[in-house]
This record gives C-alpha cells, structure tokens and sequence, in this order.
C-alpha cells in the first residue's frame, strides 16, 4: 500500500473553495454581526430605552400579527453591552414573494435604524462590509421578496453648526 497516491480519494478540489467563497464570506461576517451584539446571544443587561428584551412584531411594529397566513415576522432585542451603552436589534423575516414595506419600532430619541445584512442584495448582503455603508431609516424600511434584513440602532452624530 502506497502512502502517496493522488487519485480522487487524495486530491483537493480546489474549484470548490472557489464555488463557496461567497457562502463562507455571508457566514463569516454574520458570526462577526452576532460576536459583536451580545443581545442577539444571550439575556441583556435591561436597556434603559424602555424596551422589552425581546419583542415580536408584525409589518406593522408593535402589532403581533401571526397566524397560519402570516408571511413577515419582526423580532427586536434590546439590552446594554457590557460598557452599558445600548444594544439594540431587529431582525425582519419576509417570506413573501413580493417586496414589503414595513415600519420599525420607533427608537429613542437621538437613535435610528442601520440596516446591517439585506439578503436580497446578493453577493453584498453584509453591508457593514460595504466601504462607508450606512442606511439609515427611522419608521420605514422595504424588506424584499423571500429576504431577510438585520438592523441595528446607532446614535445620530450630533451635526455641529
């Protein structure tokens, strides 16, 4: 028996990295959106917005809307990192085959929502990886057909006069 063999038992397919390179790159920045909100992961510190740890809404916030039918589902967490300054997410699920429009939990003041993953942008769906992204939205936001979008709540830079 021949330790050295190259045969297909033996050979590394290297055209398979190839084909799921995009699949490792989605995944890796989604373990990176999770390391970096404790909220998504484990019980909170109570966030001092008011809100309850976890929520769920409908395509309109605050309104629990499900049922057999039911084809959008909202999640918010809210809580504190570690240094106390809040954490707060929401994950929209549309499973819809068309594009809903759907509003957003209204945040406390000095705070609005930064979309942070949009499945239904292919290749570019983690957009904090996007050089300077940001998309900001306070009440409304379109999720697309059969995608799902994450969120998360930033402070509004003071703009100086």
């Amino acid at each position: 028996m021949a330790y050295s063999q190259y045969n297909h038992m033996s050979r590394r397919e290297w055209s398979l990295w190839e084909k799921i390179r995009e699949i490792l790159a989605f995944f890796s920045g989604m373990i990176s959106i999770r390391r970096r909100h404790p909220v998504i992961r484990r019980v909170p510190v109570p966030s001092s917005s008011g809100f309850r740890p976890v929520s769920v809404h409908g395509i309109e916030a605050w309104k629990n809307e499900t049922a057999a039918y039911t084809q959008y589902i909202g999640i918010m967490y809210a809580g504190k990192h570690d240094d106390g300054t809040e954490d707060i997410m929401c994950i929209a699920v549309n499973t819809y085959c068309d594009p809903l429009t759907i509003g957003l939990p209204k945040l406390p003041e000095g705070f609005c929502w930064n979309m942070l993953v949009d499945t239904g942008r292919g290749k570019e769906s983690i957009l904090e990886r996007v050089s300077g992204w940001k998309e900001a939205a306070c009440h409304s936001v379109t999720n697309g057909a059969r995608a799902v979008i994450v969120l998360g709540a930033v402070e509004i830079p003071e703009q100086s006069v």
